[in-house]
Protein backbone atom coordinates (compact mmCIF):
# COMPACT_ATOMS: atom_id res chain seq x y z
CA UNK A 1 0.00 0.00 0.00
CA UNK A 2 1.05 3.44 -0.61
CA UNK A 3 0.61 6.86 1.27
CA UNK A 4 0.77 10.01 0.77
CA UNK A 5 1.84 12.80 3.33
CA UNK A 6 0.13 16.54 2.61
CA UNK A 7 0.99 19.61 4.77
CA UNK A 8 2.65 22.95 3.86
CA UNK A 9 4.87 22.94 7.09
CA UNK A 10 7.88 21.64 5.49
CA UNK A 11 9.44 20.68 9.00
CA UNK A 12 5.94 18.89 10.00
CA UNK A 13 5.74 16.68 6.56
CA UNK A 14 9.57 15.56 6.81
CA UNK A 15 9.26 14.77 11.06
CA UNK A 16 5.67 12.81 9.91
CA UNK A 17 7.43 11.02 7.00
CA UNK A 18 10.55 10.03 9.36
CA UNK A 19 9.16 9.52 12.55
CA UNK A 20 6.80 6.67 11.28
CA UNK A 21 8.24 3.08 10.13
CA UNK A 22 6.13 3.50 7.24
CA UNK A 23 7.81 0.71 5.66
CA UNK A 24 7.68 -2.15 8.78
CA UNK A 25 3.52 -0.70 9.03
CA UNK A 26 3.70 -2.09 5.55
CA UNK A 27 3.59 1.02 3.42
CA UNK A 28 5.42 2.21 0.49
CA UNK A 29 6.35 5.91 1.60
CA UNK A 30 5.45 8.50 -1.44
CA UNK A 31 7.23 12.16 -1.51
CA UNK A 32 5.00 13.77 0.30
CA UNK A 33 3.22 16.97 -1.31
CA UNK A 34 3.13 20.73 0.26
CA UNK A 35 0.13 21.89 -0.83
CA UNK A 36 -3.25 20.38 -1.73
CA UNK A 37 -2.67 21.57 -5.74
CA UNK A 38 -0.03 19.16 -5.82
CA UNK A 39 -1.50 16.28 -4.19
CA UNK A 40 -4.63 16.68 -6.26
CA UNK A 41 -2.19 16.65 -9.37
CA UNK A 42 -0.15 13.40 -8.38
CA UNK A 43 -3.21 11.24 -7.15
CA UNK A 44 -4.44 10.06 -10.64
CA UNK A 45 -0.68 9.15 -11.21
CA UNK A 46 0.70 7.50 -8.24
CA UNK A 47 -2.71 6.87 -6.50
CA UNK A 48 -1.99 6.13 -2.83
CA UNK A 49 -3.86 3.70 -0.66
CA UNK A 50 -3.92 6.59 2.40
CA UNK A 51 -3.73 10.14 2.51
CA UNK A 52 -2.53 11.93 5.48
CA UNK A 53 -3.17 15.54 5.34
CA UNK A 54 -2.63 18.41 7.75
CA UNK A 55 -6.16 20.25 8.12
CA UNK A 56 -5.25 23.96 6.75
CA UNK A 57 -3.99 22.32 3.84
CA UNK A 58 -7.13 19.92 3.63
CA UNK A 59 -9.35 23.00 3.68
CA UNK A 60 -7.39 24.74 1.28
CA UNK A 61 -9.95 27.42 -1.02
CA UNK A 62 -12.77 26.33 1.27
CA UNK A 63 -12.95 23.18 -0.74
CA UNK A 64 -11.93 20.11 1.00
CA UNK A 65 -9.06 18.42 -0.17
CA UNK A 66 -10.44 15.04 0.98
CA UNK A 67 -13.72 15.27 -0.67
CA UNK A 68 -12.05 16.15 -3.80
CA UNK A 69 -9.46 13.45 -3.23
CA UNK A 70 -12.06 11.23 -3.09
CA UNK A 71 -13.98 11.89 -6.40
CA UNK A 72 -10.54 10.95 -7.92
CA UNK A 73 -10.20 7.90 -5.53
CA UNK A 74 -13.11 6.58 -3.89
CA UNK A 75 -11.60 3.74 -1.81
CA UNK A 76 -8.96 6.37 -0.48
CA UNK A 77 -8.19 6.70 2.81
CA UNK A 78 -8.10 10.11 4.59
CA UNK A 79 -6.55 10.71 7.82
CA UNK A 80 -6.66 14.46 8.76
CA UNK A 81 -3.95 15.98 11.58
CA UNK A 82 -5.26 19.09 13.04
CA UNK A 83 -4.64 21.44 15.61
CA UNK A 84 -6.38 21.15 19.07
CA UNK A 85 -9.10 24.05 18.53
CA UNK A 86 -9.47 23.22 14.58
CA UNK A 87 -10.54 19.61 15.76
CA UNK A 88 -14.06 19.50 16.24
CA UNK A 89 -15.21 21.92 13.35
CA UNK A 90 -12.46 19.47 11.05
CA UNK A 91 -14.71 16.86 11.74
CA UNK A 92 -17.62 18.29 11.42
CA UNK A 93 -16.20 20.18 7.81
CA UNK A 94 -14.89 16.82 6.49
CA UNK A 95 -17.57 14.63 7.79
CA UNK A 96 -18.07 11.63 5.35
CA UNK A 97 -15.06 12.30 3.39
CA UNK A 98 -12.39 11.33 6.18
CA UNK A 99 -11.38 8.34 8.33
CA UNK A 100 -10.14 9.99 11.57
CA UNK A 101 -9.31 13.12 12.68
CA UNK A 102 -6.45 13.79 15.33
CA UNK A 103 -4.95 16.45 16.88
CA UNK A 104 -0.96 17.64 15.81
CA UNK A 105 -0.03 17.03 18.21
CA UNK A 106 -0.75 13.35 18.25
CA UNK A 107 2.28 11.01 19.42
CA UNK A 108 3.14 8.41 16.81
CA UNK A 109 2.01 5.15 18.10
CA UNK A 110 -2.09 7.16 17.89
CA UNK A 111 -0.65 7.91 14.42
CA UNK A 112 0.24 4.07 13.76
CA UNK A 113 -3.16 3.17 15.26
CA UNK A 114 -4.81 5.12 13.27
CA UNK A 115 -2.97 4.40 10.33
CA UNK A 116 -3.36 0.42 10.43
CA UNK A 117 -6.85 0.69 11.32
CA UNK A 118 -6.96 2.62 8.26
CA UNK A 119 -5.11 -0.49 6.25
CA UNK A 120 -7.73 -2.88 7.77
CA UNK A 121 -10.16 -1.07 6.67
CA UNK A 122 -8.52 -0.71 3.11
CA UNK A 123 -7.69 -4.77 2.80
CA UNK A 124 -11.39 -5.43 4.26
CA UNK A 125 -13.20 -3.26 1.19
CA UNK A 126 -10.53 -4.83 -1.10
CA UNK A 127 -11.31 -8.12 -0.18
CA UNK A 128 -15.15 -7.57 -0.45
CA UNK A 129 -15.13 -5.78 -3.80
CA UNK A 130 -12.60 -9.22 -4.65
CA UNK A 131 -15.35 -11.53 -3.56
CA UNK A 132 -18.26 -9.48 -5.64
CA UNK A 133 -15.93 -9.63 -8.85
CA UNK A 134 -15.48 -13.34 -8.32
CA UNK A 135 -19.47 -13.81 -7.27
CA UNK A 136 -20.21 -11.49 -10.56
CA UNK A 137 -17.52 -13.21 -13.15
CA UNK A 138 -19.05 -16.63 -11.59
CA UNK A 139 -22.38 -15.66 -12.79
CA UNK A 140 -21.31 -14.56 -16.11
CA UNK A 141 -19.31 -17.62 -16.89
CA UNK A 142 -21.97 -20.00 -15.98
CA UNK A 143 -24.76 -17.94 -18.12
CA UNK A 144 -22.18 -17.83 -21.17
CA UNK A 145 -22.06 -21.82 -20.95
CA UNK A 146 -25.20 -22.15 -20.69
CA UNK A 147 -26.17 -19.92 -23.94
CA UNK A 148 -22.69 -20.51 -25.65
CA UNK A 149 -21.91 -24.06 -25.02
CA UNK A 150 -25.11 -25.60 -24.41
CA UNK A 151 -27.38 -23.70 -26.37
CA UNK A 152 -29.92 -22.92 -23.60
CA UNK A 153 -31.88 -19.46 -25.42
CA UNK A 154 -33.13 -18.62 -22.28
CA UNK A 155 -29.96 -17.12 -20.96
CA UNK A 156 -28.75 -15.44 -23.75
CA UNK A 157 -27.60 -12.28 -22.86
CA UNK A 158 -26.21 -9.83 -25.42
CA UNK A 159 -24.54 -8.00 -23.02
CA UNK A 160 -22.32 -10.52 -22.61
CA UNK A 161 -20.80 -10.48 -26.07
CA UNK A 162 -17.97 -7.90 -27.14
CA UNK A 163 -18.02 -5.86 -29.29
CA UNK A 164 -21.28 -4.80 -31.62
CA UNK A 165 -20.97 -8.19 -33.82
CA UNK A 166 -20.37 -10.09 -35.69
CA UNK A 167 -19.25 -12.30 -33.75
CA UNK A 168 -17.44 -15.45 -33.64
CA UNK A 169 -16.98 -18.54 -31.17
CA UNK A 170 -12.94 -19.85 -30.98
CA UNK A 171 -12.03 -23.30 -29.25
CA UNK A 172 -8.73 -23.77 -27.93
CA UNK A 173 -7.17 -27.26 -26.72
CA UNK A 174 -3.78 -28.31 -25.66
CA UNK A 175 -1.88 -31.31 -24.96
CA UNK A 176 1.51 -32.34 -24.42
CA UNK A 177 1.99 -32.16 -20.10
CA UNK A 178 0.83 -35.58 -19.72
CA UNK A 179 -1.98 -37.89 -19.52
CA UNK A 180 -3.23 -37.33 -16.03
CA UNK A 181 -6.09 -35.08 -15.13
CA UNK A 182 -4.03 -32.96 -12.89
CA UNK A 183 -1.68 -32.91 -15.48
CA UNK A 184 -4.33 -31.67 -18.38
CA UNK A 185 -5.76 -29.34 -15.64
CA UNK A 186 -2.66 -27.63 -15.52
CA UNK A 187 -2.09 -26.94 -18.87
CA UNK A 188 -5.69 -25.46 -19.00
CA UNK A 189 -4.68 -23.03 -16.61
CA UNK A 190 -1.75 -21.88 -18.39
CA UNK A 191 -3.49 -21.94 -21.89
CA UNK A 192 -6.56 -19.79 -20.30
CA UNK A 193 -4.23 -17.11 -19.33
CA UNK A 194 -1.56 -17.10 -22.20
CA UNK A 195 -5.25 -16.81 -24.30
CA UNK A 196 -6.02 -13.64 -21.83
CA UNK A 197 -2.57 -12.31 -22.13
CA UNK A 198 -3.14 -12.61 -26.44
CA UNK A 199 -6.07 -13.24 -27.84
CA UNK A 200 -8.96 -10.20 -26.91
CA UNK A 201 -12.85 -11.38 -26.15
CA UNK A 202 -14.74 -13.19 -23.35
CA UNK A 203 -13.04 -16.54 -22.36
CA UNK A 204 -14.44 -19.76 -20.38
CA UNK A 205 -13.34 -23.33 -19.64
CA UNK A 206 -15.36 -26.05 -20.94
CA UNK A 207 -14.67 -29.52 -20.40
CA UNK A 208 -10.58 -30.22 -21.51
CA UNK A 209 -11.24 -26.45 -23.49
CA UNK A 210 -10.73 -23.20 -23.55
CA UNK A 211 -13.35 -21.07 -25.68
CA UNK A 212 -12.74 -17.99 -26.60
CA UNK A 213 -15.48 -15.12 -28.43
CA UNK A 214 -14.80 -12.42 -30.26
CA UNK A 215 -16.09 -10.26 -32.69
CA UNK A 216 -15.80 -12.06 -35.97
CA UNK A 217 -13.59 -10.94 -39.64
CA UNK A 218 -12.99 -12.74 -42.41
CA UNK A 219 -9.73 -10.70 -43.17
CA UNK A 220 -6.49 -12.71 -43.74
CA UNK A 221 -4.82 -10.73 -40.95
CA UNK A 222 -6.79 -11.82 -37.92
CA UNK A 223 -6.43 -15.50 -39.25
CA UNK A 224 -2.72 -14.57 -39.18
CA UNK A 225 -2.45 -13.04 -35.66
CA UNK A 226 -4.36 -16.13 -33.99
CA UNK A 227 -2.06 -18.06 -35.86
CA UNK A 228 0.78 -16.65 -34.26
CA UNK A 229 -0.92 -16.52 -31.01
CA UNK A 230 -1.05 -20.40 -31.54
CA UNK A 231 2.87 -20.45 -31.90
CA UNK A 232 3.50 -18.07 -29.16
CA UNK A 233 0.98 -20.21 -26.54
CA UNK A 234 3.43 -23.50 -27.60
CA UNK A 235 6.45 -21.75 -27.39
CA UNK A 236 5.68 -20.14 -23.89
CA UNK A 237 3.97 -23.58 -22.63
CA UNK A 238 6.02 -26.21 -24.26
CA UNK A 239 2.43 -27.78 -25.68
CA UNK A 240 1.18 -28.33 -28.94
CA UNK A 241 -2.37 -26.01 -29.34
CA UNK A 242 -4.91 -26.38 -31.18
CA UNK A 243 -7.38 -22.83 -31.87
CA UNK A 244 -9.94 -23.50 -34.61
CA UNK A 245 -12.83 -21.00 -35.28
CA UNK A 246 -16.25 -21.62 -35.96
CA UNK A 247 -18.80 -20.00 -38.05
CA UNK A 248 -19.13 -16.19 -38.03
CA UNK A 249 -23.14 -15.25 -36.75
CA UNK A 250 -24.43 -11.83 -37.43
CA UNK A 251 -26.82 -12.63 -34.63
CA UNK A 252 -26.39 -13.06 -30.63
CA UNK A 253 -29.31 -16.19 -30.84
CA UNK A 254 -27.01 -17.72 -33.12
CA UNK A 255 -24.11 -18.09 -30.98
CA UNK A 256 -24.50 -21.67 -30.22
CA UNK A 257 -24.41 -22.63 -34.17
CA UNK A 258 -20.64 -21.11 -34.02
CA UNK A 259 -20.06 -23.00 -31.22
CA UNK A 260 -21.20 -26.05 -32.69
CA UNK A 261 -19.09 -25.50 -35.41
CA UNK A 262 -15.95 -24.78 -33.88
CA UNK A 263 -16.70 -27.93 -31.64
CA UNK A 264 -16.94 -30.06 -34.78
CA UNK A 265 -13.95 -28.90 -36.55
CA UNK A 266 -12.26 -29.47 -33.43
CA UNK A 267 -13.23 -32.81 -33.26
CA UNK A 268 -11.45 -33.78 -36.63
CA UNK A 269 -8.32 -31.36 -35.91
CA UNK A 270 -6.14 -34.33 -36.70
CA UNK A 271 -7.08 -33.84 -39.78
CA UNK A 272 -6.24 -30.55 -40.19
CA UNK A 273 -3.18 -30.50 -37.66
CA UNK A 274 -0.87 -27.81 -37.31
CA UNK A 275 -2.29 -24.62 -36.38
CA UNK A 276 -5.67 -22.55 -36.40
CA UNK A 277 -8.20 -23.29 -38.48
CA UNK A 278 -11.41 -21.96 -39.78
CA UNK A 279 -14.64 -24.17 -40.11
CA UNK A 280 -14.78 -22.94 -44.02
CA UNK A 281 -11.49 -25.30 -43.78
CA UNK A 282 -13.64 -28.13 -43.65
CA UNK A 283 -17.22 -27.02 -45.47
CA UNK A 284 -15.13 -27.46 -48.74
CA UNK A 285 -14.77 -31.66 -48.35
CA UNK A 286 -16.52 -34.55 -49.72
CA UNK A 287 -16.85 -36.45 -46.48
CA UNK A 288 -14.97 -39.78 -45.77
CA UNK A 289 -15.94 -42.58 -44.49
CA UNK A 290 -18.92 -43.18 -42.41
CA UNK A 291 -19.95 -47.03 -41.80
CA UNK A 292 -17.61 -50.06 -41.35
CA UNK A 293 -16.50 -52.07 -44.17
CA UNK A 294 -17.83 -55.44 -44.42
CA UNK A 295 -13.86 -56.89 -43.66
CA UNK A 296 -13.76 -54.08 -40.91
CA UNK A 297 -16.95 -55.32 -38.97
CA UNK A 298 -16.03 -59.09 -39.56
CA UNK A 299 -12.54 -58.37 -38.05
CA UNK A 300 -14.36 -56.32 -34.96
CA UNK A 301 -16.97 -59.11 -34.38
CA UNK A 302 -13.33 -62.10 -34.59
CA UNK A 303 -11.92 -59.58 -32.01
CA UNK A 304 -14.68 -59.44 -29.99
CA UNK A 305 -15.44 -62.69 -29.96
CA UNK A 306 -11.54 -63.93 -29.01
CA UNK A 307 -12.36 -61.81 -25.96
CA UNK A 308 -8.93 -60.12 -26.44
CA UNK A 309 -8.82 -56.51 -25.09
CA UNK A 310 -5.42 -55.67 -26.36
CA UNK A 311 -6.17 -56.43 -29.48
CA UNK A 312 -9.58 -54.51 -29.37
CA UNK A 313 -7.32 -51.72 -28.49
CA UNK A 314 -5.37 -51.69 -30.77
CA UNK A 315 -7.76 -52.35 -33.71
CA UNK A 316 -9.67 -49.43 -32.09
CA UNK A 317 -6.42 -46.91 -32.28
CA UNK A 318 -5.58 -47.78 -35.86
CA UNK A 319 -9.83 -46.98 -36.37
CA UNK A 320 -10.07 -43.50 -35.58
CA UNK A 321 -6.31 -42.89 -36.48
CA UNK A 322 -7.41 -43.70 -40.41
CA UNK A 323 -10.68 -42.08 -40.00
CA UNK A 324 -8.26 -38.61 -38.36
CA UNK A 325 -5.74 -38.90 -41.34
CA UNK A 326 -8.29 -38.87 -44.26
CA UNK A 327 -8.29 -35.99 -45.85
CA UNK A 328 -12.05 -35.63 -46.56
CA UNK A 329 -13.14 -36.77 -43.30
CA UNK A 330 -15.86 -34.34 -42.05
CA UNK A 331 -17.25 -33.80 -38.63
CA UNK A 332 -20.29 -35.49 -39.46
CA UNK A 333 -18.66 -38.23 -41.37
CA UNK A 334 -16.39 -39.08 -38.21
CA UNK A 335 -19.32 -39.45 -35.35
CA UNK A 336 -21.00 -41.54 -38.00
CA UNK A 337 -17.63 -43.92 -38.33
CA UNK A 338 -17.65 -44.26 -34.72
CA UNK A 339 -21.25 -44.69 -34.28
CA UNK A 340 -21.60 -47.13 -37.04
CA UNK A 341 -18.45 -49.23 -35.10
CA UNK A 342 -20.69 -49.12 -31.73
CA UNK A 343 -23.82 -50.64 -33.72
CA UNK A 344 -21.84 -53.07 -35.21
CA UNK A 345 -20.86 -54.50 -32.13
CA UNK A 346 -24.63 -54.05 -30.75
CA UNK A 347 -25.89 -55.62 -33.96
CA UNK A 348 -23.81 -58.72 -33.37
CA UNK A 349 -24.19 -59.10 -29.31
CA UNK A 350 -28.10 -58.96 -29.31
CA UNK A 351 -28.93 -62.40 -31.04
CA UNK A 352 -26.09 -63.63 -28.67
CA UNK A 353 -28.22 -62.12 -25.95
CA UNK A 354 -31.46 -63.50 -27.45
CA UNK A 355 -29.59 -66.85 -27.89
CA UNK A 356 -28.76 -67.13 -23.91
CA UNK A 357 -32.40 -66.27 -23.16
CA UNK A 358 -31.40 -62.81 -21.76
CA UNK A 359 -33.86 -60.76 -23.94
CA UNK A 360 -35.74 -59.33 -21.01
CA UNK A 361 -32.14 -57.61 -20.47
CA UNK A 362 -30.85 -57.06 -23.70
CA UNK A 363 -28.97 -53.68 -23.98
CA UNK A 364 -30.46 -50.66 -25.81
CA UNK A 365 -27.74 -49.19 -27.74
CA UNK A 366 -27.77 -45.30 -26.58
CA UNK A 367 -26.40 -42.66 -29.46
CA UNK A 368 -22.19 -42.71 -29.34
CA UNK A 369 -21.42 -38.94 -28.69
CA UNK A 370 -17.17 -38.49 -29.58
CA UNK A 371 -15.95 -36.40 -27.13
CA UNK A 372 -14.03 -32.77 -27.88
CA UNK A 373 -10.38 -33.81 -27.69
CA UNK A 374 -6.76 -35.71 -29.12
CA UNK A 375 -7.04 -38.87 -30.74
CA UNK A 376 -6.65 -40.73 -27.50
CA UNK A 377 -10.00 -39.38 -26.13
CA UNK A 378 -11.52 -41.13 -29.34
CA UNK A 379 -9.88 -44.39 -29.09
CA UNK A 380 -10.78 -44.49 -25.29
CA UNK A 381 -14.03 -43.87 -26.14
CA UNK A 382 -15.10 -46.04 -28.39
CA UNK A 383 -13.08 -48.54 -26.81
CA UNK A 384 -14.58 -48.02 -23.78
CA UNK A 385 -18.13 -48.90 -26.19
CA UNK A 386 -16.79 -51.75 -28.01
CA UNK A 387 -15.20 -53.37 -24.66
CA UNK A 388 -18.57 -53.08 -22.65
CA UNK A 389 -19.84 -55.14 -25.28
CA UNK A 390 -17.38 -57.96 -25.09
CA UNK A 391 -17.40 -58.10 -21.60
CA UNK A 392 -21.12 -58.20 -21.60
CA UNK A 393 -20.85 -61.40 -23.66
CA UNK A 394 -18.14 -63.12 -22.06
CA UNK A 395 -19.42 -63.07 -17.96
CA UNK A 396 -20.99 -65.66 -16.60
CA UNK A 397 -25.08 -65.72 -17.09
CA UNK A 398 -27.40 -68.56 -15.84
CA UNK A 399 -26.96 -71.13 -18.64
CA UNK A 400 -22.98 -71.05 -18.24
CA UNK A 401 -21.79 -70.42 -15.17
CA UNK A 402 -17.99 -71.54 -16.78
CA UNK A 403 -18.75 -67.99 -19.20
CA UNK A 404 -18.79 -68.67 -22.99
CA UNK A 405 -15.98 -67.83 -25.22
CA UNK A 406 -17.21 -67.71 -28.29
CA UNK A 407 -20.45 -67.81 -30.22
Amino acid sequence: MKVLIVDDEVIFRTGLARAIPWEELGFALLQPAASADEALTRLSVERPDLLLAGIRTAVDNGLPLAARAKLLLPDLEVIILAGCEDLASAREALGQHVSDCLPRTSTPEDIIRSVLAAKRRTKEKRHAQSRQRETTDDKKIRQLIGWIAEGIAEMADRSLLPGDGPWQVLIAAADGWGTTDRDRALLRFGVHYAIRELLPGERFEYGPTIVLIQPASRSDHDSAARRQAARRMEEWLGCRIDLVAGEPVIRPERMHRSYVTARDTLACRQAVRNGTREYADTTGRSGGKSILSADEERTLIRLLQDNNPAELKRWTRAFVRGLLQDPETTPRTFRAALQSAVMAAYRWLMPMERAKGLTGRALRPSVFQPPDGEEQDHVESLYGCLAAVMERHHRPWPGNLGGEGGT
